[in-house]
């Protein structure tokens, strides 16, 4: 497999290095899930105007790169070198509260999952050594997506979507340390 040194200014997105064809994995998917759920949800953002269209596009899609890119050896293995990064990286997810205002509507359905994503994904953080990171992660994506398919419904598909793929990617795709050694 070919390895590609990754630029510095990508490194919180890439890691370091990465092979080509996890680098490709990573775009050709996330554009074509994006593309995907654009064109099948035009009817519930097309009268937006083109700016929010643009910005939700590109929200989606960063939601979408980084779930993938957020399960590779070189960007876990990134930010496991740096663990304070990996608690503001937590932090500055906010995009449920950017749906909210690009989308005029449903603000608590958003801080809702954004509070409990924020919570799950600390929490798992926190737990880096714990031999069942991983299923404690699955539990709580499990519950999130649970109570966002029955409690949070109805909203249009294209928020649901985003939003349970924000709560994978925060909370299961990087909040667990997927490479670790475990002792049980």
């Amino acid at each position: 497999m070919k390895i590609i040194k990754i630029p510095q200014f990508l490194h919180e997105v890439l890691g370091k290095e990465s092979t080509l064809a996890e680098l490709l994995m990573i775009f050709v998917t996330s554009i074509v899930g994006t593309l995907g759920l654009f064109f099948f949800t035009s009817i519930e953002w097309n009268q937006l105007s083109l700016w929010k269209i643009v910005l939700l596009f590109l929200l989606i899609f960063d939601i979408l790169a980084g779930f993938i890119a957020n399960l590779t050896f070189s960007t876990n293995q990134h930010y496991k070198e740096n663990s304070k990064l990996r608690l503001v990286f937590i932090a500055i997810h906010i995009q449920p509260l950017l749906f909210s205002f690009l989308l005029n509507d449903y603000f608590y359905i958003c801080l809702i999952v954004w509070i409990y994503t924020l919570i799950t994904a600390l929490s798992i953080n926190a737990l880096q050594k714990y031999p069942a990171q991983r299923v404690l992660a699955g539990c709580f994506v499990m519950i999130g997506l649970i109570g966002l398919l029955l409690y949070l419904n109805p909203i249009p598909n294209l928020l649901l979507i985003a939003l349970a793929f924000f709560h994978l990617k925060v909370t299961y795709s990087f909040a667990v340390d997927h490479y670790a050694v475990r002792e049980i």
